[in-house]
């Protein structure tokens, strides 16, 4: 029988599917040293830290840490950060840094939702031929165990196959048919993930959410977990190599999928045939009308289908298309030439080799060298890049082994040093990664380029980014020099390369307080006081102090019952002045006894807990007031729990 509560993640997450999330995670790991499309900061993190994670393999961790919800309060533990990375035109893109054990709880419950998603992903959308819709992977379970292998989980192969999809689209029977290419606004982060569990519970069938406890209590808790990883902003976090977020994205998008492709359909005695082609939030609806359609008619069914599109992205699924959103007629050569060059520009993070390229490694160098010699003499510009002035996919072909081995040769790296004499090496942040691959091949201009980058000063998001791509393409051999400390005392990254200096999973100081981890073993199997943690952790992190407040109380009223031998008639009338007595008993300092005195007063003086009257006015709790209570509660559960 399952021993946790509703309220706890133990409930619906069995320790057989956190261990298949930690074998996903750590086969990615292990990817590092034949693929370098892993070679990313969560990554060498990872791997630097995988060997010491032993512990997390084990029941026991999962149970005391994980399937009671202590680990909302294990804030270094299961700890995550934000921060952005660069986009085109100086946008931002939201992303987060995860801990090794956050990112096997996240890659936990999306394995938990893809159990629930399997069989309408395989069993009934898989054989619609209308869709052909991919993302970075192939996730499926096999008699409950997780298949895990590079066709399952390498982007490649499902990005040339989305890529290939369109352009037989655009090649064949090209008369009478219109490809509409979707833009999404700032998709992940406008992910519902309620719409999404919605959406789940509504399609999966009733006996496999019986058996996987997918009820109202399981949704409640998957929602406060990802409110949590938010700060309640909504959507899905975005990491590098995170496959699950891929996943997720993907399935959100199969419920729109369905309700256009039916959409299309009404009009099928005058398209012939349509296909719906998509790589995650990337979609393009390709439509071949009949021949004895006309163009007026073309154009009202496509007016028609595209603003109904809109709709039900907007009302279905809460989703925005922005002004990216194109139509191509492709009986006209024009646009049918632009499309094709879009979709050299698509999920530009992705790389595939062009199979209908007939390029020689050598052909392509000189290309390459070209958009290098034109990019040397472009001024800098925020469009730089994005505007047609370089051709991104012709850089990108340093990722094939071929032209990556040329490189190598002595003529080319002499190349190399020649093209980047007197270059201006703020023009690799148009492409950072593959720019960097490039000068690494030459002794002479990695130095020029560490140098650059040890003489910024006042680090932008751009200069952080180029100098982590920097440290992943050389694999952090520079962790302990002047690059590696430069991102320590940058505001923005400090947290994270703390988190990295560190490399440690299992701390002696998890994070709840300044408690160790045997301090805070009482606490494990004491569900009504995790409760009370889980809320005040939420509550703080997004500013609600009146409400985290009531929880910190409750909190620490809690302890105080659990541990006080004088409260023999446990949770009966045990009170301020029990709780207060019992603090100044253990020697408790007596400003700290007076706070915890104070903190009881103020809960009563609180709008969430009371609204007030003539008698009695209310105030909400400010920031700093909090925090004085919170640090008050730190020190007396410093020696609470460590009296005897």
């Amino acid at each position: 029988m399952n021993q946790f509560s509703p309220s706890q993640l133990g409930y619906f997450l069995d320790f057989d599917l956190w261990q298949q999330a930690k074998n996903l995670l750590d086969f990615q790991i292990k990817q590092m040293d034949k693929n370098q499309h892993y070679n990313t900061l969560s990554m060498f993190y990872y791997k630097q830290v995988a060997s010491r994670g032993t512990a997390l393999g084990t029941q026991k961790y999962f149970k005391q840490r994980v399937a009671n919800n202590l680990f909302y309060g294990l804030e270094r533990e299961f700890a995550f950060y934000d921060y952005v990375i660069p986009k085109s035109h100086l946008g931002l893109r939201n992303y987060k840094f995860f801990t090794y054990p956050m990112r096997i709880l996240y890659y936990s419950l999306g394995l938990y939702l893809l159990k629930l998603s399997q069989e309408l992903l395989q069993g009934y959308v898989k054989k619609n031929d209308r869709l052909n819709c991919y993302y970075g992977g192939n996730l499926n379970f096999t008699n409950h165990s997780l298949v895990i292998k590079y066709e399952t989980t390498f982007y490649k192969p499902y990005y040339k196959n989305f890529k290939k999809d369109i352009r037989q689209q655009i090649n064949n029977n090209a008369d009478n048919k219109i490809v509409i290419k979707f833009d999404i606004q700032n998709y992940f982060d406008n992910v519902d993930i309620l719409v999404l569990l919605d959406k789940i519970d509504r399609f999966s069938k009733p006996s496999l959410k019986e058996e996987l406890r997918f009820d109202t209590s399981t949704k409640e808790q998957i929602k406060f977990y990802f409110n949590f990883i938010s700060s309640n902003k909504g959507g899905i976090p975005q990491s590098d190599n995170d496959i699950i977020s891929g996943l997720l994205g993907h399935i959100y998008l199969i419920f729109s999928d369905l309700v256009i492709d039916t959409e299309i359909c009404k009009y099928s005695n005058l398209i012939e045939e349509h296909k719906i082609i998509r790589f995650v939030d990337d979609i393009f609806i390709c439509i071949n009308f009949s021949i004895n359609t006309d163009k007026q008619q073309q154009e009202t069914i496509t007016d028609s289908i595209t603003s109904h599109i809109s709709d039900i992205l907007h009302y279905e699924l809460g989703l925005k298309l922005n002004t990216k959103t194109r139509l191509y007629w492709l009986n006209n050569s024009n646009q049918k030439e632009e499309l094709l060059k879009v979709l050299k520009k698509v999920s530009p993070e992705y790389y595939a080799h062009d199979d209908e390229s007939e390029e020689t490694p050598e052909n392509k160098i000189d290309n390459i060298f070209n958009e290098i010699e034109k990019l040397k003499t472009s001024s800098i510009d925020v469009s730089l890049g994005s505007d047609g002035s370089l051709q991104e996919e012709i850089l990108k072909e340093v990722y094939d082994n071929s032209v990556n081995q040329l490189l190598s040769k002595q003529e080319i790296q002499d190349k190399i040093e020649l093209t980047f004499t007197n270059f201006n090496f703020d023009l690799v942040k148009v492409m950072p990664q593959e720019i960097i691959l490039i000068i690494s091949k030459n002794q002479k201009t990695l130095s020029k380029f560490v140098l650059f980058l040890q003489n910024k000063k006042n680090l932008t998001t751009r200069d952080v980014h180029l100098i982590i791509k920097f440290l992943c393409q050389t694999n952090f051999k520079n962790k302990n020099k002047v690059l590696f400390k430069k991102l320590k005392y940058n505001d923005s990254f400090r947290h994270i390369a703390s988190v990295y200096e560190e490399s440690k999973i299992v701390s002696d100081a998890p994070g709840y307080y300044q408690l160790s981890a045997t301090q805070i073993n009482i606490l494990m199997s004491q569900p009504h006081i995790i409760e009370q943690i889980r809320l005040r952790v939420f509550n703080e992190k997004i500013g609600a102090y009146s409400v985290a407040l009531n929880h910190l109380l409750n909190e620490i009223h809690g302890i105080c019952m659990l541990i006080d031998k004088n409260n023999t008639n446990k949770n009966k009338d045990y009170n301020a002045e029990h709780a207060v007595k019992y603090l100044a008993f253990t020697g408790v300092p007596h400003d700290i006894c007076i706070d915890t005195r104070n903190l009881f007063d103020r809960r009563n003086r609180n709008t969430v807990s009371h609204p007030g009257s003539e008698q009695n006015i209310a105030w909400g709790v400010t920031k700093d007031e909090y925090i004085k209570y919170r640090n008050a509660v730190g020190q007396c559960l410093k020696i609470l729990l460590c009296s005897p």
